[in-house]
C-alpha cells in the first residue's frame, strides 16, 4: 500500500491515478522537493509483467489515458515533436519510455515531465 504523503507533492495526483488506473508505480518525483537529492525533472516509473505481445498496446493505452486526464494546454507536451521544433528548451516536452526485460517479462514505462499542475481538475 502506498502512503501517498510521503511521496513529493507535486506529483502525488499522478502517482494515485495511474495506481487507480492499474498501473503500479515503483518510483516517482516532482522534480523540485528532494533539490540535489533527486532528480530535477518530474518522473514516474511503472513496473509490470507482461509479455512482449502486450508491450505497445500497454504504453499506448497508458498514453492515451493519460492524454484524456492532462489540462489542454499540457496535452501538448505529449504531441509529436518535429526535430527542431523545441529549440534549446525540452522541458516543454514530455517522454514516455519503455523498457522490457525477457528474462522475467518486465516491463517498465518511465514517464517524464508531467506532473500534478499538468492534470486537470477532474483527473
Amino acid at each position: 500500500m502506498i502512503n501517498y504523503d510521503e511521496l513529493d507533492p507535486g506529483i502525488r495526483r499522478l502517482v494515485r491515478l495511474l495506481n487507480d488506473w492499474g498501473w503500479p508505480t515503483t518510483d516517482s518525483g516532482d522534480g523540485k522537493t528532494k533539490g540535489e537529492n533527486g532528480a530535477d525533472f518530474p518522473h514516474v516509473i511503472v513496473s509490470c509483467d507482461c509479455p512482449v505481445s502486450f508491450v505497445a498496446d500497454y504504453s499506448h493505452t497508458l498514453l492515451e489515458r493519460l492524454k484524456a486526464a492532462l489540462k489542454p494546454e499540457a496535452r501538448k507536451k505529449l504531441e509529436r515533436v518535429q526535430e527542431g521544433d523545441c529549440g534549446d528548451d525540452m522541458t516543454i516536452y514530455a517522454t514516455l519510455e519503455v523498457s522490457y526485460s525477457p528474462i522475467d517479462e518486465t516491463t517498465i514505462l518511465s514517464l517524464v515531465g508531467i506532473c500534478d499542475d499538468d492534470l486537470a481538475e477532474d483527473a
